[in-house]
């Protein structure tokens, strides 16, 4: 379980993250907010990618400022919003720099299937030889999630203790490969990966956590199963439609 509590973080005067508490275990959390709420920094914070100026982020009881970067790695990959890489490499070569962290010496068929695998997942096989600076960007985005997905074993049955941090990961997907990672998640989530999501898209949102951190202004407003029209107005600061179905169990937000 990765616990955070009361982390603060600010940037040339300005606070990004104020006291700001939670709990990242197995499932699906997605965080919603506007932009300049702080989703990108708390994901960042939570995943050990920066150290927050106050406050402590635990990795099983242990700060992360205690684990080694190596070991770090194994249990936890991140695709951040940047998917630049300056120099031609092949899309298969970018995939295989998740086997990093795992690699004694060379790689191993183990290695290379992984990688494969998680290609075939991402619809991205025929991708591979392909220079990755050539690809368009839902393409890249594909190829980096296929990355995210080889450094943490994903094809494991039980990936219970791993963490997926994924930021903005369907920015620039299409419809089609929207619902293959909504599918895919929702099938590592089941194998108890915690997976934390900022996401933009509400109704994505709902679609797959079960668990979603509302935020504002550098603060965690709420921590719910369930959105509502009322919490969702406060956070925008806009007025929502919501459309429930036929017999309830869906609901479809709109502005």
């Amino acid at each position: 379980m990765i616990i955070a509590q009361n982390i603060s973080v600010q940037a040339t005067r300005k606070t990004i993250l104020q006291d700001v508490s939670c709990e990242i275990s197995s499932g699906i959390t997605c965080i919603l907010g506007p932009n300049g709420a702080g989703k990108s920094t708390l994901l960042k914070c939570l995943s050990g990618g920066l150290y927050p100026d106050k406050g402590t982020v635990f990795l099983d009881q242990k700060p992360f400022t205690k684990w080694p970067a190596k070991d770090l790695a194994k249990r936890r990959a991140v695709l951040g919003q940047n998917l630049d890489v300056g120099f031609p490499f092949k899309a298969i070569d970018i995939v295989m720099m998740g086997r990093a962290p795992h690699v004694v010496g060379r790689e191993t068929r183990h290695d290379c299937d992984i990688a494969e695998q998680a290609l075939e997942a991402m619809d991205a096989s025929d991708l591979k030889e392909r220079i990755y600076t050539t690809l368009s960007g839902g393409e890249k985005q594909r190829i980096q999630i296929a990355r995210v997905l080889t450094q943490i074993d994903f094809n494991q049955n039980d990936l219970n203790g791993h963490y997926l941090f994924l930021d903005e990961p369907i920015s620039a997907l299409d419809l089609k490969h929207q619902k293959a990672l909504k599918n895919l998640l929702i099938d590592l989530k089941a194998k108890s990966l915690s997976i934390l999501c900022v996401v933009h898209d509400i109704n994505y949102a709902c679609a797959i956590a079960n668990q979603l951190f509302l935020m504002k202004s550098g603060s965690l407003k709420e921590q719910v199963k369930n959105l509502t029209k009322s919490n969702l107005e406060n956070i925008y600061d806009i007025e929502i439609k919501e459309f429930k179905s036929e017999n309830e169990k869906h609901t479809t937000y709109v502005i």
